[in-house]
């Protein structure tokens, strides 16, 4: 007698294989890579113009670049203005750096120190009349945190 069954060809065995496989895998826990794990050091938020570290809270202009340390640095945030005006905020009393594309020495505010919060601040002399505010409206609005 002569059977009249259909074969199912080998490609749908491979997809109704396939199917459950793909499920079973899904279910395996998930380890995010390296690079999108927490980085080391403090957590800072940047928001509506403030910066909010662990140590301290201040407001910082419109346009003005934030530049943070190195994980394992003490807490510590450098503001750039246009026209090497700087403002340098740190957890300990540290010597303010200069940015490399300013053509002349800056003309600094003597460091401030406010709650154990050290403020440095500088500027070209010819932008000094402009900076002068900036820098005190930045140094008002420092508060330390905790």
């Amino acid at each position: 007698m002569m059977s009249f069954r259909k074969r199912r060809p080998a490609r749908f065995t491979l997809i109704a294989l396939a199917i459950p496989a793909v499920f079973l895998a899904a279910c395996a826990p998930y380890q995010p890579p390296a690079f999108l794990q927490n980085t080391a050091g403090a957590p800072v938020i940047l928001h509506d113009q403030t910066y909010t570290g662990e140590a301290f809270t201040l407001r910082y202009p419109v346009g003005w670049r934030v530049i943070t340390p190195p994980a394992e640095a003490a807490e510590s945030v450098v503001l750039a203005g246009e026209n090497c005006q700087i403002v340098h905020v740190s957890t300990i009393p540290l010597q303010p750096p200069s940015p490399p594309e300013c053509p002349a020495e800056l003309m600094r505010f003597e460091p401030l120190e406010q709650q154990g919060i050290y403020v440095y601040g500088g500027a070209l002399a010819e932008n000094w009349d402009t900076f002068a505010p900036v820098f005190s409206q930045i140094t008002a609005s420092l508060t330390a945190n905790g």
